[in-house]
């Protein structure tokens, strides 16, 4: 562990990768929760230092997954899925990680960023088959008019047309307009 983390410290993000890798590899089964969530957290980095985001993010909720939510790992993982144009993603775990740590600023201004992106964030996905789409919504209907206010993506299903699709639909999206239509149109 000290040989990968003088490694990562003297910036060779690949060779410090590979002795994390190792040394999961080695005694993954024997590491307690806080060395195994730290091993995860610094390859990680190194990951994404490398450009393997993909694998940084697996890494990062690897390392959630194993010690539970702790401000460092939130917020290395906010970071990363706002690079990655997650904002939604990136802004619930930054309202986690502002909880856990209420006076780290720059926890709060990433947050703020991460707010207004998500809210401004429209993005057009187009379906290549009239099939199943794969994905669940949440509908706030408006009290008055019964138009909804609101849809939201709630969960996506593995293997479906929105999975794959380019770019692939998250949950936390909001869905403003179906087709041309505004959503804010329909009936709830």
């Amino acid at each position: 562990l000290d040989a990968a983390k003088r490694l990562q410290d003297a910036g060779d993000w690949g060779a410090a990768r590979r002795k994390y890798t190792e040394l999961l590899d080695r005694a993954e089964s024997v590491l307690p929760p806080g060395d195994l969530s730290e091993i995860h957290d610094r390859r990680g980095r190194c990951c994404e230092q490398e450009g393997e985001l993909a694998l940084a993010l697996e890494d990062y909720c690897q390392a959630i997954a194993v010690s539970g939510e702790r401000h460092s790992l939130l917020l290395h993982r906010a970071r990363l899925l706002y690079r990655l144009g997650r904002w939604t993603e990136a802004e619930w775990d930054l309202s986690v990680a502002a909880t856990l740590q209420p006076q780290h600023a720059a926890t709060h201004a990433l947050l703020r960023k991460a707010r207004a992106d998500a809210r401004s964030a429209k993005i057009r996905v187009v379906f290549t088959a009239p099939a199943e789409l794969g994905i669940s919504f949440s509908c706030v209907p408006d009290p008055t008019s019964g138009k909804v206010r609101e849809l939201a993506v709630t969960e996506v299903d593995r293997g479906s047309q929105a999975a794959h699709a380019d770019p692939c639909v998250q949950v936390g999206w909001r869905v403003v307009a179906i087709g041309d239509t505004s959503v804010n149109t329909l009936v709830a």
